[in-house]
């Protein structure tokens, strides 16, 4: 609901005073709101692993990856192969991300 300072003409100081209050109210409801969504999506982290267990990828709230895991009995030879593996880890891992954000979007 947006804050329509225009219904303050033609009020007396007293009504101008309670409907300004009002206003300030909803105000504050509406940042209580926004930063408790703030809170929750800055928690919001993911973590997925390939399917066969070589990578795991953790990206933060806002997709940075904050965590890359290598397997420890992946192989020096085998290192060539991982890249594809974090690519499509990572991929994966901000769908689920985006889709944990979507859940947070008000209605």
């Amino acid at each position: 609901m947006a804050l329509d300072f225009n219904s303050l003409r033609g009020m007396d100081p007293e009504e101008m005073i309670q409907s300004l209050e009002a206003m300030k109210a909803q105000a504050e409801e509406q940042l209580a709101e926004f930063e408790a969504l703030k809170a929750q999506l800055d928690a919001i982290s993911v973590t997925c692993t390939d399917p066969e267990g070589r990578v795991s990828v953790t990206v933060g709230s806002g997709g940075d990856i904050t965590e890359l895991e290598i397997a420890p009995w992946v192989s020096p030879q085998g290192y060539r192969a991982l890249g594809p593996a974090i690519i499509a880890t990572l991929a994966q891992a901000n769908e689920e991300l985006a889709q944990q954000v979507e859940e947070l979007r008000p209605r």
